[in-house]
């Protein structure tokens, strides 16, 4: 499941650094005046999406790969809320030198530690 992370991170930010990323920024952005706008988002686009993220990460606590005490709606934030932020408030790019930051960066804190 690492693997899939490693694979799929750089591709949401691919994406969201071009076309897709302004219109994920423009429907989010009319979320915030339309509430049914921001329910579509969450229910259409983002819930499936958190879904299988979700699952990875419960499939790596169940492996060991993942802390046993780590929230799995908590690490998916982690793992994806610095992209939406950068996506949003525009202070940096989203491009392949962040996906391999963010990667690495929130395993550390994501991973079982080896004690010794």
């Amino acid at each position: 499941m690492i693997e899939d992370f490693k694979r799929q991170i750089p591709l949401l930010i691919q994406a969201y650094a071009g076309e897709t990323g302004h219109s994920v920024a423009s429907v989010i952005a009319a979320g915030q005046m339309d509430q049914d706008t921001a329910e579509a988002f969450r229910t259409r686009y983002l819930a499936v999406r958190r879904a299988i993220a979700k699952m990875l990460i419960e499939q790596g606590i169940k492996q060991g790969v993942f802390a046993a005490d780590l929230d799995p709606e908590i690490a998916v934030d982690l793992l994806y809320g610095p992209i939406y932020f950068r996506l949003l408030v525009g202070h940096a790019p989203l491009d392949v030198n962040f996906a391999e930051r963010l990667f690495e960066q929130a395993l550390k804190g994501l991973l079982v530690r080896n004690s010794g």
